[in-house]
């Protein structure tokens, strides 16, 4: 990264460049996440949170906001979501019902894409579910995906932006 890359950048890139390589494992309600875990270098780390989920804006809906835009200027919107579809196209990993989580066909995904109004250029928010897990000693923080759920731009009639609507939820590699 040049000198000029400002620290919120430096955060974002490094946040996603750790999603993108953290081992992902999908967890049912049912699975219990180990309190502590092995690393490749044997260094024990401790549970701090066995669930936490939270939302990442990932494209921008307002031009004038400048910081959200400068966030997101190194991200591959349409390469993560693309590649995204690509796991449930493939048979990669199944997608499910963000609010039931029954799993949702290759069909379904097929007609949901062909929706009035659905695109994937906006999907506009991504809402990771993870177990994150911290060594003191190295001061070593590692994040384990359970899952990530698709968030879809919702606009008013007259175009006003409204929110997200949930896409599905993956549970990365089984």
């Amino acid at each position: 990264m040049s000198a000029n890359t400002s620290p919120v950048m430096k955060h974002f890139l490094g946040f996603i460049i750790c999603v993108l390589l953290v081992t992902c494992t999908q967890k049912t309600g049912k699975e219990q996440i180990k309190a502590e875990i092995k690393t490749p270098d044997s260094v024990s780390m401790h549970l701090i949170a066995d669930t936490i989920i939270y939302d990442v804006v990932i494209r921008n809906t307002n031009p004038y906001d400048t910081w959200i835009e400068q966030s997101l200027e190194k991200l591959q919107h349409g390469k993560l979501i693309d590649s995204l579809f690509a796991l449930v196209y493939e048979r990669k990993t199944m997608a499910y019902d963000y609010f039931s989580n029954e799993e949702l066909s290759v069909k379904q995904i097929e007609i949901l894409e062909k929706e009035e109004g659905f695109a994937r250029d906006r999907i506009g928010k991504i809402q990771f579910t993870e177990a994150w897990y911290f060594n003191k000693k190295t001061k070593t923080l590692h994040k384990e995906v359970i899952s990530v759920a698709l968030g879809h731009e919702l606009y008013s009639d007259s175009g006003e932006f409204r929110g997200y609507k949930p896409v599905f939820k993956l549970y990365l590699n089984p």
